[in-house]
């Protein structure tokens, strides 16, 4: 967008998505990740003559949390 005096405003979002998938090949259903989606954003203010630029950037405004990998350990737990 850009204004009468040449001052510019952009914005920015970024939706990453995935369904539901297994983090282990034996298909454990312990490893299964639910589906979810993640919102970034960006919003940026420029000057007339594009000297300087502002800037502001959040990652993952949905707050959703996921893992990379499970590691379920096969023993029972031993207590003394």
């Amino acid at each position: 967008m850009q204004f009468q005096n040449d001052w510019r405003i952009t914005a920015n979002a970024n939706v990453a998505f995935r369904s539901k998938y297994t983090l282990e090949a034996d298909l454990d259903p312990a490893s299964v990740e639910k589906a979810w989606a993640k919102l970034d954003m960006r919003l940026e203010i420029a000057s007339p003559d594009a000297l300087w630029r502002f800037a502001v950037y959040a990652r993952n405004l949905t707050n959703v949390r996921t893992s990379s990998f499970t590691y379920i350990w096969p023993f029972p737990r031993l207590t003394g």
